[in-house]
């Protein structure tokens, strides 16, 4: 019978953690984090992400490019390295702004997209 608890703990705890996790940027340039110190590869993607940073984010960006590995502490080790910077002010939970940077302007269809939840591809300019 305690394996078929432990088999229904760990069936519940591996669907709450798919549900967790958030689709990752699919226009990402992942190479650009290799080589860097943390707080380079988390400017990289908040000026990627209109100067913004999510911790959660940038970890599983950091861990798909190979330079942070996956272990329970591993969104605190982002989010401390944030904090410590001093190159981020904090807009709202888990997520921070490159300071002395506005947000810059959207495309209207980017600003679309991103409310979807989708990828966005911009439209190619005429020649």
């Amino acid at each position: 019978m305690s394996k078929r608890l432990n088999t229904s703990a760990t069936t519940a705890f591996l669907q709450k953690s798919a549900q967790r996790l958030e689709p990752l940027p699919e226009d990402f340039p992942i190479g650009k984090l290799r080589k860097l110190t943390q707080v380079q590869d988390l400017v990289v993607i908040a000026k990627h992400n209109n100067r913004v940073v999510r911790a959660k984010e940038a970890k599983q960006l950091l861990i798909k490019a190979g330079v942070l590995r996956e272990t329970k502490n591993s969104t605190t080790i982002i989010h401390a390295a944030i904090v410590r910077s001093d190159k981020f002010e904090r807009i709202s939970k888990g997520e921070h702004r490159l300071k002395g940077h506005a947000p810059l302007p959207m495309h209207p269809m980017q600003e679309a997209a991103q409310t979807a939840g989708m990828p966005f591809v911009a439209p190619l300019k005429p020649q």
